[in-house]
């Protein structure tokens, strides 16, 4: 169900927040794993069980990796999930997410979820940890637990073959390719990935230099021409009514008149679209919104979360309300800072890259 695990995280954490967890014996997670050596590039899955269980109505944790060692594909909820709201992310900041809520609590033992691993190096062993835990009842009392692990035969680790996105983004690069960055100012860059990612899909060109000026502004302009690119480049037929663009490149006006007739952009008036002013999160996210359908969905339920959690959500513009949480629900985007959306800032090259990537992650390939 793509990268909702903030809205999981939040909501349960604000449900838990108040409450201390103890350990105990009968309540148990256990964390089964190969017990041989893993080479380089080879498949493998990991299981986390819960035996004992008491009841509950909130589970979450991250499985915690080595992005050096391994890289998570790809997670299959186990039965436990299959009645509660769930979601997974294999390549959050800390590791693998998995989490879930539901109103019936879920009383029954069993797999909570199989994940997907590709070694990244020859490994005499898997170093996993669960961590970030929330387990609690349905009245929101956090519920006792302890940690296990537990080893499995390879006959164990070999992957399901109904999963068949095995590459992360994080290892579309052979190793050698690894050690240079594509472009030299990137090389040590948080968004580096992203950024080499949506070159290599030519969603985003490099400066003539070498450079891809990864904290460098983005036009309106641009950003609805790295759309349009995704796109496939369709053809235009007719023109968008702004006055403002006939000086543009013609790839440009190209885009900006796919993206109008598409109703996927409007202009700052009836004239004009101001292509070179710089794009805000929210305008890139509300455009993004539009490029999707337009199609609420569950991010509704937690409306009142994320103006708790965020404090400068008053300041999100009423007509992005509803694309910015759309974002965080699939994790397209994450706030500025634990607490803070910034929604008014303007976005750089690097972090489009990221929400661009994220957002081909969670909903594929382009339509027209």
């Amino acid at each position: 169900m793509g990268k909702r695990y903030m809205s999981i995280l939040l909501a349960v954490a604000l449900l838990v927040a108040h409450c201390a967890v103890a350990f105990a014996d009968g309540t148990e997670f256990t964390v089964i794993q190969p017990d041989e050596p893993v080479k380089k590039d080879q498949k493998f899955t990991v299981d986390v069980e819960l035996s004992g269980n008491p009841g509950f109505s909130v589970l979450g944790f991250t499985l915690e990796y080595d992005k050096n060692d391994v890289l998570c594909s790809s997670i299959l909820a186990g039965e436990l999930m299959e009645n509660l709201l769930y979601v997974t992310n294999p390549n959050g900041t800390d590791g693998a997410i998995v989490g879930g809520v539901t109103v019936e609590p879920q009383r029954e033992d069993g797999r909570i979820a199989r994940f997907y691993f590709v070694a990244q190096r020859d490994l005499e062993s898997v170093e996993l940890a669960i961590t970030n835990v929330t387990f609690a009842d349905s009245d929101e009392k956090p519920l006792a637990y302890s940690i296990s692990k537990s080893t499995q035969s390879p006959e164990g680790t070999k992957p399901d073959p109904e999963i068949t996105n095995t590459t992360g983004y994080s290892n579309y690069l052979d190793e050698e390719e690894q050690k240079k960055a594509v472009f030299s100012d990137v090389e040590n860059h948080w968004g580096r990935e992203y950024v080499e990612k949506a070159a290599e899909m030519k969603l985003f060109n490099g400066y003539p230099n070498g450079n891809f000026g990864p904290d460098d502004l983005v036009t309106r302009g641009q950003f609805v021409t790295v759309l349009y690119r995704y796109c496939g480049s369709p053809a235009v037929t007719g023109e968008a009514p702004f006055t403002d663009i006939k000086d543009e490149p013609e790839e440009f006006r190209n885009a900006i008149a796919w993206a109008y007739s598409k109703g996927i952009v409007n202009g700052i008036s009836a004239t004009e679209f101001a292509p070179k002013a710089y794009v805000e999160r929210q305008q890139a996210v509300k455009i993004l919104f539009a490029l999707s359908g337009s199609n609420p969905g569950a991010e509704l339920m937690f409306y009142s979360i994320y103006d708790e959690t965020f404090s400068d959500s008053a300041s999100i513009a009423y007509w992005a309300k509803t694309p910015m949480y759309w974002a965080i629900y699939n994790g397209i985007i994450s706030g500025a800072s634990k607490t803070t959306l910034a929604p008014s800032n303007h976005a750089t090259r690097a972090q489009l890259a990221k929400i661009l990537i994220e957002y081909i992650n969670e909903f594929g390939g382009a339509s027209e």
